[in-house]
């Protein structure tokens, strides 16, 4: 189940569009600003337009009864959006901005006609799909391990390759992980300590805030 590939795998998905692709996108829609922490969408609202990233960062998570999960952050190249505008059914997931962020946002009819005047698009849309499902379904198979278990497997999954370690970017805080692994704060401090401690992990704040695996996590505290 521990899989760290699976960013990378996102990142490839994106990464794919065509630059005619990227143009189109941007030149489809009109330009949008979100202040940090706006919502950009609400699970369960009616779907009218697809999102395009300009600049910044969003967060996309969704709300079963009281738990919330995060699916995914995303960045300037990548768009979110596209589920309900196909379907014809609500939001499946809210998003956020993460800080002050552009985007590209093209109504249902604009989408539409970028999907039939690029095939190439469309084609893009299919494996992004299908990640999203696969990768929804995963998580909610993580809930059954204990709060050590998930931290393990989010830690894991988050990490990328980089400067001979497993390295995780960005302002991820203890928070952040309680969401993701359905635990709290306290319980996310507390691991990390031990990681630190047994060398496992190191958190650094300069030049960037980012943790390094350093070598395989335990199997269990």
């Amino acid at each position: 189940m521990n899989n760290p590939n699976h960013i990378l795998e996102m990142e490839a998905l994106f990464h794919g569009l065509l630059p005619e692709d990227r143009d189109l996108l941007r030149k489809s829609g009109r330009e949008k600003t979100y202040e940090k922490g706006w919502p950009v969408v609400h699970q369960g609202d009616d779907a009218d337009a697809f999102f395009y990233i300009l600049e910044g960062s969003a967060e996309i998570s969704v709300q079963v009864q009281d738990q919330k999960t995060i699916l995914c952050r995303m960045g300037p190249g990548q768009f979110f959006g596209e589920l309900a505008l196909l379907t014809g059914g609500p939001r499946s997931a809210s998003v956020i901005a993460l800080e002050p962020s552009r985007f590209s946002v093209l109504s249902k009819q604009a989408f539409l006609e970028c999907l039939k005047s690029r095939p190439s698009l469309a084609m893009a849309m299919i494996p992004q799909l299908v990640y999203l499902v696969r990768d929804l379904t995963e998580k909610h198979a993580v809930n059954a391990l204990d709060t050590y278990g998930r931290i393990r497997y989010f830690l894991n999954r988050l990490a990328q390759p980089r400067d001979g370690y497993r390295v995780i970017e960005g302002q991820w805080t203890h928070a952040d992980f309680g969401r993701l692994a359905n635990c709290t704060r306290e319980s996310v401090t507390q691991k990390f300590q031990e990681l630190r401690k047994g060398g496992w992990i190191r958190v650094e704040t300069r030049p960037r805030r980012r943790i390094l695996l350093l070598r395989e996590l335990p199997d269990r505290f």
